[in-house]
């Protein structure tokens, strides 16, 4: 299964298009919603920012995305389109409504599960198996739709938890869409290249506004797309994986979760130590890993680029350890993670001693 060179021009094309047009809607959407003050106003302690920033900016990533994805997969579009798509419009109507006026947790949640529910049940993007995670190896079909779906909505809020400074969400989510899209390439599966490359080409002309210092923010209709989309590459990796292929995984699952180890790991550890501190799991607070790597003293651009180095080393590292049993795996690559904040304390109190 080789990706023909038709089939590669037409990613690379999708990828520059998608690009493009995220790059070139934002100064026009940043002029609208300056007009209109659809601005995020720094109001309260837990905002970082001291600016009004427009918060539209995950229109131009659904642009991007949307119409690049759509014209350039051409007469070859996957089964699942019409689902993806449609799954897509609901993340973005939702997110899109939050960014102008605040919407209800409970009505977001909804739209969440109404979406993956789309994709788990209409078009079939579900697991099938657990890589015999916690015991578990021929679950039935509601198990996995139900799984499936839950876990779609965790990591589409991963995500938009991780989205709190200049950079940081885009950066890492175009070294993770990078990830998934070479996987896919490598082994000639063409829908699912095409959608990764796009979604990578459109984070790529929004970092153009949104590293530090930042003119605009991705906002929920951002941060909850990019997250949506991440979580079907996910579970399309994991399903389509076969021993056929010339780079096949034996922990597909595991490696899906490496490739998003920055906001799974984030959400993760924020939930432990809440529920440490006797705090409920879902109430906001400064304890993000770049609110800690705020207080140590890193910028919003070095923050950006120490998450998505670890999210490389971490796939790397990952791809290494493979045909580890999946309880090992997970433990291994998480304890990886959990190096980066003491490493990080530890340069900051040798570095004065070091620069004398």
């Amino acid at each position: 299964m080789i990706m023909n060179t038709n089939q590669t021009i037409l990613i690379v094309m999708a990828a520059l298009s998608a690009g493009m047009i995220s790059w070139s809607m934002i100064p026009v959407i940043i002029r609208f919603a300056n007009n209109k003050g659809i601005i995020d106003l720094p109001d309260d302690d837990r905002k970082i920012h001291h600016t009004l920033i427009p918060t539209l900016g995950g229109v131009a990533l659904f642009g991007g995305i949307v119409i690049s994805f759509s014209a350039w997969i051409g007469h070859q579009p996957p089964n699942y389109y019409s689902y993806l798509i449609a799954a897509l419009v609901i993340i973005f109507i939702v997110g899109l409504k939050d960014d102008i006026e605040d919407v209800s947790p409970y009505l977001k949640l909804l739209a969440q599960f109404v979406a993956a529910g789309i994709v788990v049940v209409g078009a079939g993007i579900r697991l099938h198996h657990f890589d015999g995670f916690l015991g578990m190896n021929d679950p039935t079909e509601l198990d996995t739709i139900l799984f499936t779906s839950f876990s779609i909505v965790v990591i589409v809020n991963a995500y938009n938890l991780i989205d709190g400074i200049d950079g940081l969400a885009g950066s890492v989510s175009l070294v993770s869409s990078i990830a998934f899209g070479i996987w896919f390439f490598v082994n000639g599966l063409f829908p699912e290249a095409m959608l990764a490359f796009v979604l990578a080409g459109a984070l790529a002309g929004f970092l153009y506004h949104n590293f530090q210092p930042a003119k605009i923010f991705m906002g929920d209709t951002g941060a909850l797309m990019v997250g949506f989309i991440m979580a079907v590459l996910a579970f399309k990796m994991i399903s389509l994986n076969s021993g056929s292929f010339p780079y096949s995984l034996y922990r597909p699952s595991g490696i899906a979760f490496a490739i998003m180890i920055v906001p799974l790991y984030d959400t993760l550890r924020i939930i432990l130590v809440r529920l440490y501190k006797r705090k409920s799991p879902f109430k906001p607070d400064n304890n993000h890993i770049h609110h800690m790597m705020l207080k140590m003293g890193f910028s919003h651009r070095q923050i950006a680029v120490i998450l998505s180095l670890m999210t490389v080393v971490v796939i790397v590292v990952a791809y290494h350890i493979n045909r580890w049993e999946i309880h090992y795996f997970l433990i291994a690559v998480l304890f990886l993670a959990s190096l980066l904040l003491p490493i990080l304390r530890l340069y900051r109190k040798i570095r004065p001693i070091a620069g004398r």
